[in-house]
């Protein structure tokens, strides 16, 4: 940015992130010199830019990358995760496509800050300071490399090393945090009573220890045990759900029977129980007749007793037949008329 026009720069920085390989080493000072004809926006604007085969592909994805980076982006994981980062054949690419020349000064314009007033000029310490930023960038790149073949001799010295292995893995171990201990529930079998692992028995092993967790969450009722913290399903239910049913069932009968009779809600006991408005067994003496009700009562309108089939008319003429003609009424008579 030159320094009459001033403008506004994003710097995406995380110290957590790290790259197994560097991404521009091929490119040495390449992506310092790289300058563009026109600012970023301007040239996404174009519309030829957007034509199929008009600029090089790597070319155009280096220009949205750099845009997508510029305007959408406020992380550098963000950065990473949608890999917005152009490849070093991306940059060269663009370069050679909408890239200046840069000159010496445009790139050390910068590098001095005004953080404090100087001191007065000396001619050798601006000597001393008068060095490029390609020889600094040169000399970081050489340690870089230099560190770098240092580390891969040192892994391939430990590689071949079992006891400096062993030495590594036992100091990573005692670098962990001690796991927490956790609580556990133990029922010991009683010495006289004998305790069998069946269902069937009596004192089985797996009921007892139900129990016991019953008692002591009973303890803590706002705890819950468990097998495993992994998985809900095996935490432990703090009652005895068959237990509590079967006593639940008990309590309801035992409530039912009383000295008094069963007790039934809405209903009287059966001691005091009267049927009602129904006389006594005993009064009922009347003689029983059958169809005493539909022979006297309700006898049918018509009788339907089985004819034979010389009684065929009779039977099928029961009900009155209209007339074979309909005859009008005769028309009423004239009023006579009364004259003035």
């Amino acid at each position: 940015v030159p320094r009459a026009e001033p403008g506004s720069y994003k710097a995406l920085y995380n110290s957590q992130l790290r790259f197994r390989r560097r991404l521009y080493a091929d490119l040495e000072t390449v992506p310092y010199h790289v300058h563009l004809s026109r600012p970023l926006a301007q040239l996404v604007k174009h519309a030829v830019l957007y034509v199929r085969n008009t600029v090089p592909r790597q070319v155009f994805q280096a220009l949205s990358r750099i845009y997508c980076i510029c305007h959408y982006s406020s992380r550098l994981r963000e950065v990473i995760t949608g890999d917005l980062l152009p490849s070093s054949s991306m940059i060269k690419g663009l370069s050679q496509e909408f890239g200046l020349p840069i000159s010496q000064e445009d790139l050390t314009e910068g590098k001095l800050l005004a953080m404090s007033p100087p001191p007065a000029p000396n001619l050798e310490d601006f000597q001393s300071r008068n060095s490029t930023l390609d020889s600094e960038i040169q000399a970081h790149q050489e340690k870089y490399l230099q560190r770098q073949n240092t580390m891969i001799l040192k892994n391939r010295d430990q590689k071949y090393s079992p006891i400096q292995k062993h030495i590594s893995g036992a100091y990573e171990v005692s670098r962990k945090s001690p796991k927490s201990v956790v609580k556990v529930t133990k029922i010991s079998a009683p010495a006289k009573d004998a305790v069998y692992n069946y269902s069937i028995q009596t004192l089985n092993s797996t009921e007892l220890a139900k129990e016991e967790l019953c008692r002591e969450m009973a303890k803590e009722p706002r705890k819950r045990l468990t097998y495993s913290q992994s998985y809900l399903s095996a935490t432990v239910e703090p009652q005895d759900s068959d237990e509590e049913k079967r006593k639940a069932k008990r309590k309801s009968r035992d409530a039912w029977l009383t000295p008094n009779g069963f007790q039934v809600t809405g209903l009287h006991s059966t001691g005091r129980t009267h049927h009602l408005g129904l006389p006594p067994l005993g009064a009922v003496t009347e003689e029983w007749r059958e169809k005493a009700l539909f022979a006297n009562i309700l006898e049918p309108v018509l009788h339907r007793e089985s004819w034979g089939w010389d009684r065929r008319p009779q039977d099928l003429d029961v009900y009155t037949q209209p007339p074979p003609f309909l005859e009008l009424p005769a028309p009423p008579a004239p009023k006579p008329r009364t004259g003035n």
